[in-house]
């Protein structure tokens, strides 16, 4: 079988979507729900909503302000397979959404175990069906992900397109590991998320922000330990 090389090229489509929380009888949180809105649907950068995700905060005002910004989390299909309907989403419990961030944590932090699911399962890396990465592992065919071939420039790409939170998460994954990224934890410590890296430069931190951050606290941390000296008014380290 011939095989024809095409670079991969993926579209994340933010559907305007309105969240609103909801509570359980005792009046706790208990999930947020979607409400489609009349509006104009525009594009995400995956990976920077992937770190945005990895890192976000367990609150409830957090929660929904991620929720706007990607719009639909993840969808159902009705009766007559025809139609997709964005799903609830719950922030505690079991594959809710704090539960969801912690699994893709500790999955990316492990590139090997993440190749692993894309080979033959073994007593190793089989994978329970309640897992999220279930759907990603070897020939299940529950995975789907929209691809099409366009041709840009007289030369083909492979466009895949994502309409939801989940399926934009599983194409960054797919995307890095067909680059043979490496997975590295970001140094700043109130940051540590795991981002992916397609080169051999020592890059430290997920995004430019953050080594801003811990370039602006290396700085004051030196003017701490540095004095003004009353004769000359020289600044001198202090002993």
């Amino acid at each position: 079988m011939t095989r024809i090389p095409l670079s991969p090229e993926v579209r994340f489509l933010r559907i305007p979507t309105k969240w609103e929380m909801d509570f359980d009888k005792k009046g706790a949180p208990q999930v947020v729900r979607p409400t489609l809105l009349d509006a104009v649907a525009g594009n995400l950068d995956g990976w920077e909503i992937r770190n945005r995700f990895l890192r976000l905060r367990h609150t409830e005002s957090a929660a929904l302000d991620f929720l706007h910004d990607i719009g639909i989390w993840d969808t159902y299909a009705l009766s007559d397979r025809r139609r997709l309907m964005p799903t609830s989403v719950f922030l505690d419990g079991p594959l809710g959404l704090w539960d969801l961030q912690e699994r893709w944590r500790r999955r990316l932090a492990t590139p090997k175990r993440l190749k692993s699911l894309f080979t033959p399962p073994t007593t190793e890396n089989r994978l329970d069906a309640s897992d999220p990465f279930f759907e990603l592992s070897f020939g299940n065919p529950f995975f789907e992900l929209t691809f099409r071939v366009e041709w840009q420039a007289n030369q083909p790409i492979g466009v895949i397109e994502t309409i939801s939170g989940i399926q934009l998460l599983k194409a960054t994954l797919l995307i890095d590991l067909m680059r043979c990224a490496n997975f590295r934890i970001c140094a700043r410590p109130d940051c540590g998320i795991p981002f992916s890296v397609t080169s051999n430069h020592e890059k430290k931190y997920c995004e430019w922000y953050c080594g801003h951050i811990e370039s602006v606290r290396r700085r004051r941390e030196e003017g701490r330990h540095q004095r003004k000296d009353p004769r000359d008014g020289k600044k001198r380290r202090s002993r």
